[in-house]
């Protein structure tokens, strides 16, 4: 299994995922692949765990779920009821997944957007929450959101995050916050992505089943007048790199999906995987 990384604050949310496929016994299969799918500029899905389902490898087989989808609450319920019907049927000794999304929502009791992560798993005790061996017939899901009167909120899935390294990834934070203004509400989202790198290579470090290839997204928080006019950011930190190359993951709107987009440097790279018209 793969770390995933979530930052949510009230005015963007941050994403990392290390890139490394293993085998069951451990060993590497490869460093570069992509596990996160980015829907409708609202929410980023991510999986820890199994890399296919059936013929397609699993980001390539979310895409599918998602593309044609009306909106987010749709996206999800759609997703969940594949993943009972067909990660159930697969070969596989192992079949445990989880899957993270990150995203803007709104609810008819809290109408303002806010940040939420929903975790997607087979591999969690419903009553219990608590981590299980085996993978368990159905998949449940699990909802976090950003608190009211709360700046940040990391939350770790899928490979163990030692306290250590997650209190050291807080005081960095919170130090770059006191110097970036008197009375700062939240710092730059490049500056946070930075520390969630560095925490996710301190765990690569110590564990062999993370790697240092990671993959970064940034969705910002449309309501805010501060955010009109600015778009979203996707990078991928090679071999844990301080600077990102700006590529960005599978990218799902209501009428396309886009497999690879690299922004810059050099012209873009396009893989059209379908083409939805709305309605």
């Amino acid at each position: 299994m793969t770390l995933l990384l979530s930052c949510l604050t009230p005015k963007y949310i941050v994403h990392i995922s290390d890139r490394r496929l293993t085998w069951p016994d451990g060993r590497v299969a490869e460093d570069q692949a992509n596990k996160a799918v980015v829907f409708n500029n609202q929410a980023v899905f991510s999986y820890t765990g199994i890399s296919r389902v059936g013929s397609l490898r699993t980001d390539e087989w979310i895409a599918q779920q998602l593309i044609g989808k009306s909106g987010l609450q749709d996206a999800i319920s759609s997703l969940t009821s594949a993943l009972d019907v067909t990660v159930a049927k697969l070969p596989y000794p192992n079949r445990q997944l989880g899957i993270i999304v990150d995203c803007w929502a709104s609810t008819q009791e809290e109408p303002d957007i806010q940040a939420w992560s929903c975790a997607i798993s087979n591999f969690i005790d419903p009553i219990e929450r608590k981590v299980v061996a085996h993978a368990l017939p159905t998949f449940s899901t699990f909802t976090q959101k950003l608190q009211g009167g709360q700046g940040y909120a990391f939350l770790p899935f899928g490979q163990q995050m030692a306290p250590t390294i997650m209190k050291n990834l807080i005081r960095h934070v919170v130090r770059a916050m006191r110097h970036a203004a008197p009375v700062p509400t939240t710092i730059a989202p490049e500056s946070v992505a930075r520390f969630m790198r560095d925490a996710v290579l301190a765990v690569a470090a110590g564990n062999g089943l993370v790697g240092r290839n990671l993959m970064m997204a940034t969705l910002l928080n449309r309501s805010l007048p501060e955010n009109y006019g600015k778009s979203d950011t996707f990078g991928y930190y090679p071999d844990g790199a301080s600077d990102p190359t700006i590529y960005a993951p599978i990218i799902i709107t209501p009428s396309l999906a886009i497999k690879g987009f690299k922004m810059y440097p050099g012209p873009p790279r396009f893989k059209i995987k379908s083409n939805v018209q709305e309605g």
